[in-house]
């Protein structure tokens, strides 16, 4: 990861970076104005819902069954008056109504400012299953006093927390089962220029499959490849479509060192626990490209789950004392991916080859004598952080690097209550943008930025399979002076050009492109009038004389 020629740890966090008075009042003059913008988009959303509630108190039942209904109406209204267009002027009435008819101890914390308009339409979207009022009224009173949390979740985080509010009352009601199951659907629509525009849903595990495919596709190619990732990715569903294994690489040269590379194998990591409620939990790890034998849990093992390897793409965890069929129609799962909870059909296919492994709680273990974490604690670091634990990142744990919070070249244990996820980029923000950070024996993190804001981070697990969370030995600082592994070092990678000087060459190279198109369109316009007005041949002399 790092270059060794490159400044220690040790000299890089040593490095003090006074906090800035005036950026400590800038970051509380973002988050005033963003608490005012909350309230004034509640106040907007308040009087569309008054407005849709007079309109009806106007109208008869029947006005609701004409195919401009009243929310059809209201929705007319309200975007003429902000002059926007239909779609997004009944998207308004519609989280109007929802807030004021479904929802209303959250419409209050919006009004308040507690909540965002994105978070707000999330809650209304994963609550519409609900049909009971008892149900919808205590589920809207938990998400209405969790507001402060939510603010703080990702939105992986959010819906998996939502998701797991709403299955302890109600599992029916939980988003993504086999209605939108039967909804799935590819489209294509055919544009200009030879380009078409595709998309579509497929089930949350295969999704997961796929994307990982096309990224091993599109690391098959050599570093002289012309193409961008995202291009190279879009070149994979053709090579996928033909059958291949790899993605023919454009470097054009003969000695091509990657000509016959293929895909590489790769996984995807699933939790799976008996429920909600319970605390148990499982851990889901799948193959992508070749079966193991199928095991089976040793229910003696101290172990809070198993995990499963299979041929179809992903891993699966199951407690070591449920039983298959209790696991399939019981379990909760969730990718190890602050995404929220998958449904038993997925878990059912995910089960029917995977290998199964232990998913041990390192309880009250102590560190272990090295840097690099054994596979049992990295694993257990993973799942039970399920994503990166800076504020606000989604990425995947199984994505991330396991970073020691106390670094371990200044005696910091390779210990559960020191390890957590985070990805490259914020692995690098910690480094050298003077982040400090505090870490819990529940794996909480407490982040105190550059202006001296803090902001906390619970693991992901915390939401679905909180006995991952169970708190472990606290980290002991132990000095290392003279143990090697201890000199890690850190290293900013460099970019070959500022991000002023990429968007100056993108600035260039499409006006050049534009200039070049243009300049073919005048030559072909001048080509063309030449062609018109060029003097006409003589016509040939021909062997017979006209028919007189």
């Amino acid at each position: 990861m790092f270059d060794p020629a490159q400044a220690s740890f040790d000299e890089v966090l040593a490095v003090t970076r006074p906090e800035s008075v005036h950026a400590r009042e800038l970051i509380s003059a973002v988050l005033a104005a963003a608490r005012r913008e909350n309230q004034q988009a509640a106040a907007r959303l308040t009087a569309i819902g008054d407005l849709y509630a007079l309109r009806m108190s106007e109208r008869d039942e029947l006005s609701d069954q004409w195919a401009v209904d009243t929310e059809s109406a209201v929705a007319v209204e309200i975007g003429a008056a902000l002059n926007v267009a239909y779609e997004r002027a009944k998207n308004q009435v519609s989280l109007a109504r929802g807030l004021r008819e479904r929802l209303p101890l959250v419409a209050a914390m919006f009004r308040a400012g507690e909540l965002t308009i994105d978070i707000v339409d999330t809650l209304l979207h994963r609550t519409t299953l609900i049909t009971d009022p008892a149900i919808l009224t205590h589920v809207d009173a938990t998400l209405a006093g969790a507001a402060p949390r939510l603010m703080r979740l990702s939105y992986g985080q959010l819906c998996g927390y939502v998701d797991r509010v709403i299955a302890i009352h109600d599992r029916d009601a939980v988003r993504r089962r086999k209605k939108a199951a039967d909804e799935r659907e590819i489209w294509v629509i055919d544009g200009l220029d030879g380009m078409s525009h595709f998309g579509g849903t497929m089930p949350t595990a295969g999704a997961r499959v796929f994307d990982n495919r096309l990224d091993a596709l599109a690391e098959t190619v050599c570093p002289a490849d012309p193409r961008t990732k995202k291009q190279r990715r879009v070149d994979a569903i053709e090579a996928i479509s033909r059958g291949t294994d790899h993605l023919p690489c454009q470097c054009g040269s003969p000695d091509c060192p990657n000509k016959n590379a293929v895909a590489a194998p790769f996984v995807i990591h699933t939790i799976t626990g008996p429920n909600t409620d319970s605390g148990s939990t499982a851990d889901t790890e799948a193959a992508a490209e070749e079966a193991d034998t199928v095991g089976t849990p040793d229910t003696d093992a101290d172990c809070d789950a198993a995990a499963t390897e299979t041929d179809t793409g992903a891993d699966a965890y199951t407690p070591a004392n449920a039983a298959a069929d209790d696991t399939v129609d019981e379990s909760v799962a969730s990718l190890v991916h602050n995404d929220g909870i998958l449904p038993p059909e997925q878990i059912a296919g995910l089960a029917e080859a995977a290998t199964i492994r232990p998913l041990i709680h390192p309880g009250d273990a102590a560190p272990e004598p090295r840097y690099t974490p054994s596979r049992n604690l990295a694993e257990f670091v993973r799942c039970r952080d399920m994503g990166c634990r800076f504020p606000g990142c989604d990425v995947p744990a199984f994505s991330t690097d396991i970073d020691h919070t106390i670094p371990y070249s200044q005696g910091g244990p390779t210990q559960t209550s020191n390890l957590k996820c985070l990805c490259r980029l914020h692995h690098l923000i910690k480094t050298f943008w003077g982040w400090r950070d505090r870490q819990q024996c529940d794996g909480t993190v407490i982040w105190t930025s550059p202006a001296g804001q803090t902001y906390v981070t619970k693991p992901g697990s915390a939401v679905l399979f909180p006995s991952l969370c169970v708190p472990t030995a606290a980290a002991v600082v132990t000095p290392r002076p003279d143990d090697p592994s201890g000199e890690r070092t850190a290293m900013m990678p460099k970019r070959q050009r500022t991000r002023a000087q990429s968007r100056a060459a993108r600035i260039a190279a499409e006006r050049q492109q534009n200039r070049e198109h243009r300049e073919a369109r005048r030559r072909a316009r001048r080509q063309a009038l030449d062609a018109l007005f060029a003097p006409k041949p003589p016509p040939q002399p021909v062997d017979e004389p006209p028919p007189f």
